[in-house]
């Protein structure tokens, strides 16, 4: 309560208590009695109004002013000043007065001529609050709600034993907390008190995981967690019922997965489950001819990167392709510094060793500086080096097999993806310019050693 409406309700008990003292008996009155019986009889003074012939008992049953012995001829009884009637913090103006206010477990509370309970100028009721276990004085209803507390009207902590939450957690969402003061305040934030073994925490999490609708393709299913509906790259719908649920639908179309296509996916979200894209057509229409776009990437050649690059056209410049990167995001390899040999010519204009290989040739790393002049791509022959590692052991025979009868073609194609740095003519061992059954006697002679 305020200043002010203390202020005016000391002037109301002190017109009160003047008045009273002007009832006081004159000396010598005799006390009225009721007719047969011992019983003390008087006036008796509520909101003002004079009542004869009551007992103090029947008066003060109507919170009134009883004057022993007197008749309301010779009484004049307090007026209760202008005011309303608190009750538990609400506001009545139809009380005809303070008695009765205070009969009916209120206040009366003085307020100037013309004020009434627009707006409430009762004070808001208060009490002990409960959160957690701990006890709060002198909170309102709606302070301690706002705490989800136990709320107790007019009562003192010093008198209320709080109710304590048996150990445990919040679960809140499927998430366990475990550094709430009690289920109260867990409550507060939207979740659930889990009880738990004393000394028992989140790891592992014990709290259940929420449900609700999952939409996937158009169709709805119940009872799904968050986790199980994403993996099925659904809609998820937290507590929702399929009976309260319109699932999108996916327009007609075909799954597009690295470029390419299938008609037998039954919508765009399992398509894109698959890892794929959705490509809407028009009804009737799949994957004849095939309408899907290839897929693109970076294209790493001769150490420099270009973006959106299908890998057909990587391939044609004989670069590195990585499917759906982007070029922020790619270190490409770079070529050691060299040259480039194409059939024993050599070429120091090209910009690394893709567009070399790309050209029919091979990269031939050289010491930073150093060119075309003496020309490096024409190695010197090491007769039995099949394999071209300048070394004569068991590695080259499988080389030396296929270059037999003159097959230059054989041979090379032993090295795939690369090409042979050295010399057909290594396969030569006997050195009768041609390569047959006669160089195997000398290719057997010359094993396990190394180039000179």
């Amino acid at each position: 309560m305020d200043n002010r409406s203390k202020r005016r309700l000391m002037l109301g008990f002190c017109g009160i208590v003047s008045a009273a003292i002007l009832l006081v008996p004159a000396a010598g009155a005799q006390p009225v009695l009721a007719a047969g019986a011992q019983t003390v009889l008087g006036a008796c003074c509520v909101d003002g109004a004079c009542t004869d012939d009551l007992t103090e008992e029947a008066c003060e049953a109507l919170c009134g002013l009883w004057i022993a012995g007197r008749d309301c001829d010779n009484v004049l009884c307090p007026v209760c000043i202008s005011g309303v009637c608190c009750i538990d913090g609400e506001c009545f103006e139809d009380f005809a007065g303070c008695d009765s206010c205070r009969c009916a477990g209120g206040m009366w509370l003085p307020l100037p001529m013309g004020e009434d309970c627009d707006p409430n100028p009762c004070p808001p009721l208060t009490g002990a609050c409960c959160v957690d276990g701990a006890c709060t004085d002198d909170m309102t209803e709606e302070a301690c709600d706002a705490q989800c507390g136990l709320w107790m009207p007019n009562a003192d902590c010093a008198d209320v034993l709080c109710p304590v939450c048996i150990a445990g957690v919040c679960c809140i969402a499927g998430e366990c907390f475990d550094d709430f003061a009690g289920c109260d305040s867990c409550r507060c934030a939207g979740g659930f008190w889990l009880p738990m073994p004393m000394g028992q925490g989140c790891d592992p999490n014990p709290c259940p995981q929420p449900t609700g609708a999952c939409c996937v393709d158009g169709a709805c299913t119940d009872d799904m967690t968050e986790e199980a509906c994403e993996a099925l790259c659904g809609l998820w719908i937290i507590g929702a019922d399929c009976d309260d649920v319109l699932c999108p639908v996916c327009i007609y179309g075909v799954c597009c997965i690295n470029g390419d296509c299938f008609d037998d996916f039954a919508g765009c979200d399992s398509c894109r489950c698959a890892g794929g894209f959705w490509l809407p057509m028009p009804m009737g229409q799949g994957c004849d001819p095939n309408p899907c776009p290839p897929p693109t990437g970076a294209c790493c050649v001769d150490g420099a990167c270009t973006d959106d690059m299908t890998e057909e056209a990587c391939d044609a410049l004989c670069g590195l392709w990585i499917p759906s990167a982007d070029c922020d995001d790619v270190l490409c390899p770079v070529c050691i510094y060299g040259v480039c040999c194409i059939d024993v010519e050599c070429f120091e204009d090209f910009a690394g060793c893709d567009s070399c290989r790309c050209a029919g040739g091979y990269w031939l790393p050289m010491p930073m500086g150093q060119g075309c002049v003496p020309n490096p791509c024409v190695p010197p022959v090491c007769p039995g080096d099949s394999n071209c590692d300048e070394a004569i052991t068991w590695r080259d025979i499988d080389f030396f097999v296929a270059a037999m009868n003159d097959n230059v073609a054989a041979w090379e194609a032993m090295f795939w993806p690369g090409t042979p740095t050295c010399l057909f003519a290594n396969n030569d061992v006997n050195d009768d310019g041609t390569v047959n059954w006669r160089d195997i006697d000398p290719f057997v002679a010359v094993m396990n050693t190394t180039c000179p």
